[in-house]
């Protein structure tokens, strides 16, 4: 009888689900599923999941220092973006417009009327 009255105490080592969305930050259904996976260590007794605590902390911490993937974020202001993009634009117009109006004394444009 005395077996039963443990049969809700987590196995040595291990912790509950709800000790391990606290420690992680992940939702109860996403450690279920990573433990369903193998890529946690976990253990089903009786219609509760139990979490390797160790293996949690090493998987949450090689999680969050990997770099994301996908395509990088973009940047705003001078980094990058539309509005930087406009900006060149518009200084190259006024470059040209520069470049074009200036013209050395005595030269002879191809499209000027002389």
């Amino acid at each position: 009888m005395a077996n039963l009255a443990n049969w809700r105490q987590p196995p040595e080592g291990y912790i509950t689900i709800a000790e391990a969305v606290l420690r992680s930050g992940y939702s109860k259904s996403g450690i279920v599923t990573l433990a369903k996976n193998g890529r946690l260590l976990g253990r089903l007794v009786g219609t509760r999941w139990y979490i390797d605590g160790l293996m949690l902390d090493a998987y949450v911490a090689n999680r969050k220092s990997r770099p994301k993937r996908g395509r990088p974020a973009k940047t705003r202001g001078a980094g990058g973006g539309a509005e930087s993009k406009r900006h060149d634009q518009a200084a190259m117009v006024v470059m040209r417009c520069a470049l074009a109006t200036t013209a050395p004394v005595g030269t002879v444009s191809r499209y000027s009327r002389a």
